[in-house]
């Protein structure tokens, strides 16, 4: 798929190495409102049906990485080609989703 090709990608333990070190960047969840009560690693909600109409609220975060995550990594990366395609260049998939910050870092996170 190309799509996904085109995307950068990121694996669970090169994100959960940011956040052990406290780097800068901005965590986005694109999951639903329900699954989000189900399963969390934080970030800012905006379901991926609702991300076009709310780029703004990204305004101002543009030199930071974005790092996009949902559960298993497809709708992050169909909202990362959204984010590229407005120009935004530090975009970035968490591969395999929650599910697999699950089965790698955290089994604390419930698996759905």
């Amino acid at each position: 798929m190309d799509q996904e090709q085109s995307i950068q990608q990121i694996s669970v333990f090169e994100l959960n190495e940011k956040m052990l070190k406290k780097e800068a960047f901005y965590l986005l969840d694109v999951r639903t409102r329900e699954e989000k009560l189900i399963a969390d690693i934080g970030g800012q909600l905006i379901p991926v049906n609702e991300v076009e109409e709310r780029f703004s609220e990204l305004h101002g975060r543009e030199d930071l990485d974005i790092i996009i995550y949902c559960h298993h990594g497809m709708r992050s990366c169909h909202a990362c080609s959204l984010f590229k395609e407005k120009g935004f260049k530090r975009v970035f998939n968490l591969r395999g989703g929650i599910d697999q910050w699950s089965l790698q870092i955290d089994n604390s996170i419930n698996r759905y």
